[in-house]
């Protein structure tokens, strides 16, 4: 993990030395899962958080690329049982493709990688590690709009569709995917005259 952790900071501070722009975000991040099969009377979605990191690149007057360096929880509860929880924390690399309606909106789409920093279920009074039962990397496409503010302030809110499962060795085609709809407030920090 430690080994992931310092490849995606050499990564990010690599690429922001190019940037016209970084910045730091935090914020909500409402997740649940979709699956091959029906599971939606078993599960109930949870709210938890988001914090990172990201940097700009114009490519364009109209697009700009935005590598982003997450830390998220995601996780689920069960229906009718809302101590029974299942935990997930990944750290996220959205590579997200920015196009720029006017100055202040833009549309955002883009590839996400996840790697596993904690797995774990609970039900209220002890917590079992699952980690070595939960896939270690994942992978979804987002899809979001964004606001900003001349002041430098930027508000986000993205879709993020799992394309990976998240458990290891289901039977059959079964598959458990994440998704999430995330919500972020962010400061930008001009880097680069444009």
């Amino acid at each position: 993990m430690k080994k992931v952790l310092i490849t995606a900071l050499l990564l990010v501070s690599v690429l922001s030395l190019n940037a016209q722009s970084f910045g730091v975000k935090a914020g909500m991040n409402y997740n649940n899962w979709h699956s091959s099969e029906d599971i939606s009377g078993e599960i109930d979605p949870m709210l938890l958080y988001q914090a990172g990191v990201f940097a700009n690149f114009d490519l364009s007057e109209k697009i700009s690329l935005q590598p982003e360096l997450l830390y998220t929880a995601k996780g689920i509860k069960a229906a009718g049982n809302s101590d029974f929880k299942y935990r997930l924390d990944y750290l996220d690399i959205p590579i997200m493709a920015q196009y720029h309606i006017n100055e202040a909106f833009f549309v955002n789409f883009g590839p996400e990688l996840s790697f596993l920093t904690k797995a774990i279920i609970s039900d209220g009074t002890e917590s079992v590690d699952m980690i070595d039962g939960t896939e270690s990397f994942n992978y979804a496409l987002n899809l979001g709009i964004s606001y900003q503010l001349p002041i430098g302030l930027i508000f986000d809110a993205r879709y993020a569709y799992g394309l990976g499962s998240v458990y290891k060795m289901l039977p059959g085609d079964l598959k458990i995917l994440n998704n999430a709809f995330q919500v972020t407030v962010g400061y930008v920090i001009p880097f680069k005259k444009q």
